[in-house]
């Protein structure tokens, strides 16, 4: 519900060195034993068509292992996440606040942080 330009796409782990490769597909083949939840996510890539004409990876590659993953523009999200928290009153925004010290004793667990309106 963030405006945030989210947009699906794939993560591509691309491999250029055949052995790489082969350790790369034995581990999400290890994956596949003991977390099967999680691997089934995971595409193993080698058709040179698809690798090199469709995903443009570059000649010499050999493999890729694919996930499916997303973007999104990282200031909209962060505004659109406090946005929130400030409507849902879970976070207290108080901008032009000036500190006037820090305690911060060696021995103490926390910070006190003194400010014109009050101490945190």
């Amino acid at each position: 519900g963030i405006h945030c330009d989210f947009a699906e796409t794939e993560g591509v782990d691309a491999y250029c060195d055949q052995a790489l490769f082969d350790r790369a597909v034995a581990v999400l083949e290890d994956m596949r034993v003991y977390i099967p939840h999680l691997a089934h996510e995971y595409r193993v890539e080698t058709d040179t068509k698809r690798l090199h004409q469709d995903m443009k990876l570059p000649n010499r590659c050999v493999g890729a292992i694919i996930i499916r993953a997303a973007s999104v523009w990282p200031y909209k999200i962060v505004m659109g996440l406090l946005q929130r928290l400030i409507e849902n009153d879970e976070l207290n925004v108080r901008p032009h606040t000036p500190v006037t010290s820090i305690d911060d004793g060696a021995k103490d667990e926390v910070a006190t942080v003194r400010t014109s309106r009050g101490e945190i």
